[in-house]
């Protein structure tokens, strides 16, 4: 396993994830968990250019690339809606927070299962759009839970891009789960 930029990055978000999480779960202190998770959403898009620039791209940030993307995404999503009070705002965050976190398990199983050599491993353009809107998202959301940036329209743009980025999420899905039908038939 080679160490490099690009890897340490995603050893950080990785980590970062659960971190967030627990900063959540506990209450500590939500501008913590936004300032932590603006700063792995940022190292992603850092990883990814460094690996490409640097020429340092390995099958190891290839796996865990995507991982450490899904487990901020998921880890966030589930911990983030803790002070919605009423029913309406659960079921208006609920229905994308299922759509993302269910196609987000289910690609990763398909991946898991066609293995290394598949095309399915290859990360398209789309699904670059559908992690940043995600990413955004969710640090919205979770900016509105900051006393001094709480609002309801706040609020309300993070649900909306949330939707949004539920309908691009169900779109990646639908189209690697189209490349893997040659990968299922066999």
């Amino acid at each position: 396993m080679r160490f490099t930029i690009p890897n340490v990055l995603t050893f950080f978000r990785l980590l970062a994830a659960p971190c967030v999480g627990l900063f959540l779960i506990l209450d500590l202190s939500a501008t913590a968990a936004l300032f932590i998770f603006l700063i792995a959403s940022i190292t992603d898009y850092l990883d990814g250019y460094l690996a490409r620039t640097l020429n340092q791209s390995t099958s190891l940030g290839k796996v865990l690339d995507p991982i450490a993307d899904k487990a901020m995404i998921v880890i966030t999503l589930c911990f983030v809606h803790y002070d919605f009070d009423s029913t309406i705002a659960k079921i208006f965050f609920g229905i994308p927070a299922i759509a993302i976190i269910f196609r987000e398990i289910f690609i990763s199983g398909l991946r898991e299962y066609v293995g290394g050599g598949s095309e399915l491993l290859n990360v398209s353009k789309f699904s670059k759009w559908k992690t940043a809107l995600q990413m955004i998202s969710v640090g919205v959301l979770l900016a509105s839970r900051i006393d001094y940036l709480k609002s309801t329209l706040l609020h309300e743009v993070g649900i909306l891009l949330l939707w949004f980025a539920a309908l691009v999420t169900v779109m990646t899905g639908i189209n690697y789960f189209k490349k893997s039908l040659h990968d299922l038939k066999g």
